[in-house]
């Protein structure tokens, strides 16, 4: 049994002993931690744009919407396609919507088939946030 203060024995500080992790091991978790992190953030990102995408869709199908409200509330049912935008019913709001409504004859006499695309740009190629709507009306409401 050793003396209290006696020096004879010194600590034992070979590397097969010694307590922590080496340098080489904290670059290798360092290492994981950071690439998890950067494939987490990548998906925070992608997560973030398909919102934005699910945004504009949901509000061009409110729009879409309207329109197919304002035909459900007394406008006549003419053939033809009409086209515009939302300016006049919202200044500034929505300046990169536009749409376009078409009535159809349908294969019954009594109704008519409407059309209502809400579209970004030109409407040449379509995006996947376009929206269209297919609504049946009978005449003589």
């Amino acid at each position: 049994m050793p003396i209290v203060g006696d020096q004879s024995r010194a600590p034992d500080h070979s590397p097969r002993t010694a307590a922590g992790f080496t340098l080489l091991e904290v670059l290798v978790a360092v290492t994981i931690l950071g690439v998890g992190l950067v494939s987490l953030l990548g998906l925070h990102v992608g997560n973030l744009a398909r919102l934005d995408e699910d945004r504009r869709i949901t509000e061009a199908t409110l729009l879409a919407q309207g329109l197919m409200t304002e035909i459900e509330s007394g406008t006549p049912l003419a053939l033809g396609t009409e086209t515009g935008d939302f300016e006049e019913t919202y200044p500034e709001r929505y300046p990169h919507l536009r749409w376009e409504r078409e009535i159809l004859r349908s294969p019954l006499p009594d109704l008519r088939e409407i059309r209502v695309r809400v579209y970004r740009g030109d409407g040449a190629t379509p995006a996947p946030d376009d929206v269209s709507l297919v609504y049946y009306a009978r005449l003589g409401r």
